[in-house]
């Protein structure tokens, strides 16, 4: 297990291997958003991202896990539908968090699903992803969502140009429990990481 800093500090999490070598930080080879931090698993081409997003206030506790999901689909262009049935989905114990500001009870919600995609627009090579995420809901004044999630390829389509990346695929259970790690992991160490709203 490996602790990782993320935005410059504000916030840490675990990483479930040795940075560096079971994970290596995708910023030092490739552009990554200033709102987002990413981590690539060394031999099944896994990605598990942290980012930070505006909450999305007119989107319910309790459908805020499957919006996200649904986002990542529409962002990945999958084959398939979007069927919230097809889903695993759990409501997590609620977070405390100290804040400047007092007390801030977050929701925290998970969602698993398969997502069949395409890579660099291979429209008959398409490979089965699993897209686990885990959502945490920071309110008032901070207003975000902070999204960890792992896209995982399970089943690489022949002549993908994927195989490149993917040594060894994990397991669905293997992805599920590895973003689920980050994310109960995840620890606010300063706020000021965040824009204040009313």
């Amino acid at each position: 297990m490996s602790e990782a800093e993320l935005f410059g500090g504000a916030m840490c999490c675990a990483l479930p291997g040795v940075l560096g070598k079971d994970f290596h930080d995708a910023s030092r080879f490739r552009q990554v958003p200033d709102h987002q931090e990413m981590f690539m698993h060394e031999r099944s081409g896994a990605a598990i991202i942290i980012e930070l997003l505006s909450h999305q206030r007119h989107v319910a506790d309790v459908d805020a896990a499957y919006f996200h999901w649904c986002e990542l689909h529409s962002s990945n262009k999958a084959r398939n539908e979007a069927d919230r049935s097809q889903l695993v989905e759990e409501t997590l114990e609620p977070v405390n968090f100290d804040t400047p500001h007092g007390p801030l009870l977050a929701v925290r919600t998970v969602a698993s699903g398969i997502q069949r995609v395409s890579k660099f627009n291979e429209d008959d090579r398409v490979n089965d992803v699993m897209v686990s995420i885990g959502l945490l809901r920071l309110t008032k004044p901070y207003w975000t969502d902070v999204l960890v999630s792992i896209s995982a390829p399970l089943r690489i389509a022949e002549g993908s140009s994927e195989q490149r990346y993917v040594e060894q695929p994990l397991e669905a259970e293997e992805a599920v429990a590895m973003v689920r790690t980050v994310f109960e992991s995840v620890v606010i160490r300063d706020f000021g990481l965040f824009v204040e709203e009313e």
